[in-house]
């Protein structure tokens, strides 16, 4: 049994640049145009296509012309099996009337008994003895074996003919055919073949190369540029049924001369001829060549078979650089002439009709070999072709270009190309108040390729200043809802992806500077009007927090259309509201809520009352965050008969300062109580141990006394700490708190005043808007955008290409903090969930103390919302450029219009400069409906 391994059509059209090297094509290529040399006349000069120069359009000609050589090579090696140009005009009539055409090997053979022989054989080695005695004599012995053989009579017959349709017998077109017979020899009474043996048809597809054939007996074959599926001269329809044609016969010719060499020339015994003649490479003149540029020839490539008249193709001026018909011509009348030569010496080697290696199968292998050959020879060439663009094209740029060279690419591109308005630019923003300093920095960063190089993820922005208008709100607890107003930033982040290329990887960062701090919350959009916070945490004192961000693709509108096509209406309407829920997780929210503002407001004090008073800040923190000390206790209460606008800002701070200073100085009782009556208890047991093990007892009085001190410490004393409360004291701060007041005469300070209920500023609850309620008229609804991109998506992106991405938080933080002022930075990881819910709570517990439960709103809070896509290609970057033929700047560029126009709801043409417009609208006709 012949197993032939064949490898796969697609995967070899494809694979071929990167499974051989360029060397051993051009080392090939140069042994066929030395050869072609020898063949054509001395003032012809071919070349490699590399080595001349010439135009792309010319590309397409060489594979045109490379074709015709291969479709004429083939038909010329098939007239030696019976293919006459009379039968191949019959095919192509077949062809021309709309029916398929087949080429068949049909083989069948048979092994019947004949006759069994007995024998005697003499065994060559004697024995010879010696007797001696009166006269000596010789004994000679010698052995003969009796030998049975039984002989069988085998019979082959084949047939090579094609057909057309489905009908092999009134449509046959004979072609070549045998009956050979043999007779086998055996030594056991087993038969060495089956009685009866058929095996299945082997049948190649000749459709495609009986329709090249034209009424001149010439071969035609053009490509179709302007076909929406021609990218390149390689990757276009026309080749690829070309390559699929010549990988057809290839296989075929393969499998026909495996079951001649290996099935059936096995068969014949002791027939002394050398088979290896048969299995000799044949040349061949598919060549990607060009006339050197000494030299260009006037007339239009045209291939004919031998003997027929050259082809009338319209003739074109740059067609010039190709061989002329009568190139072409002799170089087919040389590939004749050289399989005309080994026939012949084949027929002087094997006989012509005795046993089952005859002349006849000895001609149809070296016919099928070549076949073979000229399949290899036409997929080298237009893979040369091919790999001859990329060479250019990294030539021209000087590298291989990667992702990350055109991630940079982009960035520059868009600079060029919008205005100054709407250029996209990083993710980065400082946090600060108007006229202060900043206090930290909140940036989104998108890894650069190689190393450890991060930058600002390019996005386009749309800022929003309407603070008046808009509130968005969530929950601080099952309880309480606080709500906040200020700047909208909505950013789209349009990503790129290649087929080998992985998702972009990008992170939040987070930093604040030295004794400044601000919360950071991170979620989803969830209405108009609704921020979902899944993650938040406390950004202080120099902290560092890194957050990975993954991006989750989802399928295109056109593709989810497509895949729900045939689905029940339930299933359809299940598909669609899940995929509802996946728009609206594409709105990835940001929030940062500044401490300093909203901590002044919730003490009653001036704007910028805190500024310079750090460790009275840093300790308004410690009380809120890890002793939750309600914020009433410690703000500003002014007096019921006095009017807030006749006290000083300083008066309203010293107040603050003095219920800091006595909650302090409580706590710090507290500690000195805990830490006394921790060391009562370890006396109590100290002296109970002793006198458990006899080492004499405390006086009656005191053990009485000591046994007492539980009783009191139940009763009397103070009672323990809660568990929030740290044994640890405040990290000592840069400055020393101011010194108390002077009282009244006598030497006692003055206790500080009783907290007083302040009526100028009613704290009034928080309105919740009822669900479903309108926007305000003028105020951009952020929650509409998805849908408003999925429509858009759907009728500008024509090759669905650009699909809704879904920014989801990692779960493996990165913090680095210092612990003390003057310490090193440490880094931590902050990873899951009872890590991360602890950071949460935190952040949490802090704004539950600045808002007082939800009752005061946040003011000038940074909202930012991030729409992320990702246009995604099929193919590496390179493999884009030069298989189809695509420049990926434009495609990326037509993503980012479509948009950046939903965003900041404006057509294209009015966000990119004067000089683009044209060639915009010219690439992208669908974007003019924008207008």
């Amino acid at each position: 049994k012949a197993t032939v391994s064949v490898l796969n059509w697609r995967y070899r059209r494809f694979a071929f640049p990167q499974t051989m090297a360029m060397e051993l094509i051009r080392a090939r290529v140069e042994a066929g145009v030395t050869e072609a040399r020898k063949v054509l006349d001395a003032t012809r000069h071919p070349v490699l296509a590399s080595d001349a120069q010439h135009e792309y359009s010319d590309k397409f000609l060489l594979a045109e012309f490379m074709t015709q050589t291969a479709t004429g090579s083939a038909f010329s090696a098939l007239e030696l099996l019976g293919l006459t140009g009379e039968k191949a005009a019959q095919l192509a009539e077949i062809a021309a009337g709309g029916r398929t055409v087949t080429l068949c090997f049909t083989r069948s053979e048979t092994c019947k008994f004949l006759k069994k022989v007995e024998r005697e054989v003499e065994d060559p080695v004697k024995r010879v003895s010696e007797v001696s005695g009166v006269s000596r004599t010789k004994i000679t012995e010698k052995v003969v074996r009796k030998v049975e053989e039984w002989f069988w009579a085998f019979s082959a017959t084949y047939e090579l003919f094609a057909y057309g349709g489905n009908d092999p017998v009134g449509a046959k077109v004979p072609l070549t055919g045998a009956t050979r017979t043999t007779t086998v020899k055996t030594t056991t009474d087993r038969s060495p073949r089956c009685e009866t043996q058929s095996y299945a048809d082997t049948e190649c597809d000749f459709t495609w190369l009986a329709r090249r054939v034209n009424a001149a007996r010439g071969f035609e074959f053009a490509i179709g540029r302007s076909h929406k599926n021609c990218h390149t001269p390689l990757r276009n329809d026309d080749v690829a049924a070309a390559l699929r044609a010549f990988e057809g016969l290839g296989r075929f010719g393969e499998l026909v001369r495996v079951y001649f060499t290996q099935t059936l020339f096995p068969v014949e015994q002791d027939h002394a001829l050398d088979l290896s003649q048969v299995s000799k490479p044949q040349t061949n003149y598919v060549l990607p060549v060009f006339l050197s540029d000494e030299e260009k020839a006037s007339t239009p490539p045209a291939i004919a078979d031998a003997g027929a008249e050259p082809s009338s193709a319209a003739a074109a001026p740059q067609q010039q650089v190709l061989l002329s018909d009568g190139d072409a011509q002799a170089l087919l009348l040389d590939t004749r002439r050289r399989l005309d030569e080994t026939c012949a010496t084949l027929q002087t080697t094997f006989p012509a009709d005795k046993g089952v290696i005859t002349f006849a199968e000895a001609k149809a292998c070296v016919v099928m070999r070549y076949l073979g050959g000229v399949h290899d020879a036409y997929e080298q060439g237009v893979n040369y072709i091919e790999t001859m663009l990329r060479e250019q094209l990294v030539a021209a740029i000087g590298k291989v270009v990667t992702a990350a060279d055109f991630r940079e690419y982009m960035a520059f591109h868009n600079r060029k190309l919008f205005k100054e308005d709407y250029v996209p630019s990083g993710f980065c923003y400082a946090i600060r108040r108007p006229g202060h300093n900043p206090e930290g920095v909140v940036s989104i960063e998108e890894a650069q390729g190689s190393g450890d190089a991060w930058k600002p993820a390019t996005m386009v922005t749309r800022v929003y200043d309407e603070s008046a208008e808009r509130k968005f709100r969530f929950a601080l607890s099952a309880s309480a809802e606080l709500s906040f107003t200020g700047k909208t930033y909505v950013h789209s982040y349009v990503a790129h992806r290649f087929s080998t290329e992985r998702q972009a990887q990008v992170e939040l960062v987070a930093r604040a500077k030295q004794f400044s701090g601000f919360v950071v919350l991170l979620g989803q959009i969830g209405g108009k009007d609704l921020f979902l916070p899944k993650h938040a945490f406390l950004c202080q004192n120099k902290d560092e927090f890194k957050i990975p961000l993954a991006l989750e693709e989802i399928p295109t509108p056109k593709e989810f259309k497509d895949a729900i096509a045939s689905l029940s209406p339930e299933q359809q309407r299940f598909a669609k509201a899940y995929r509802a829920m996946q728009l609206e997780a594409t709105l990835f929210g940001v929030c940062v809520i500044q401490v300093k503002p909203q901590l002044e407001k919730v003490l009653n004090l001036p704007p910028d009352a805190l500024t310079k008073e750090i460790k009275l800040t840093q300790q308004l923190l410690e009380l809120f965050i890890e002793y939750q000390i309600p914020s009433d206790v410690l703000s500003y209460q002014g007096d019921a008969y006095e009017d807030d606008a006749d006290v000083s800002g300083e008066a309203k701070l010293e107040m603050v300062k003095r219920n800091v200073a006595a909650m302090r100085e409580m706590l710090d009782e507290s500690k000195k109580e805990e830490v006394e009556a921790a060391q009562q208890v370890h006396e109590y047991e100290k002296a109970e141990l002793k006198q458990a093990f006899g080492f004499g007892g405390a006086p009656k009085m005191a053990q009485s006394r000591s046994r007492a001190m539980p009783m009191q410490m139940a009763f009397g004393a103070a009672p323990p700490p809660p568990p929030a409360m740290s044994m640890q004291m405040a990290p000592p701060m840069c400055a020393q708190p101011p010194p108390p007041p002077s009282g009244p005469p006598g030497g006692r300070p003055a206790p500080p005043p009783p907290p007083q209920p302040q009526e100028s500023q009613p704290e009034q609850p928080v309105e919740r808007p009822e669900a479903g309620a309108e926007a305000a008229p003028g105020v951009f609804d952020v929650s509409a955008i998805p849908q408003a991109l999925e429509e858009r998506y759907e009728t500008l992106d024509v090759d669905s290409s650009l699909r809704p991405t879904i920014v989801k938080i990692g779960s493996s933080w990165t913090k680095t903090f210092q612990k003390k002022l003057l310490s090193k930075p440490a880094t931590q990881q902050v990873s899951g969930k009872d890590e991360l819910k602890k950071e949460k709570d935190k952040a949490f517990d802090l704004l539950d103390a600045l808002t007082r439960s939800g009752v005061l709103a946040v003011e000038d809070a940074n909202l930012h919302v991030v729409i992320a896509a990702t246009h995604c290609f099929d193919k590496t970057l390179m493999d884009t450029v030069v298989q189809n033929n695509v420049n990926p700047i434009e495609k990326v560029e037509r993503s980012t219009l479509i948009v950046a126009s939903t965003i900041h709801d404006a057509p294209a043409a009015a966000l990119v400069k004067e000089g683009h417009v044209g060639r915009i609208e010219e690439l992208n006709p669908q974007l003019k409906a924008l207008q």
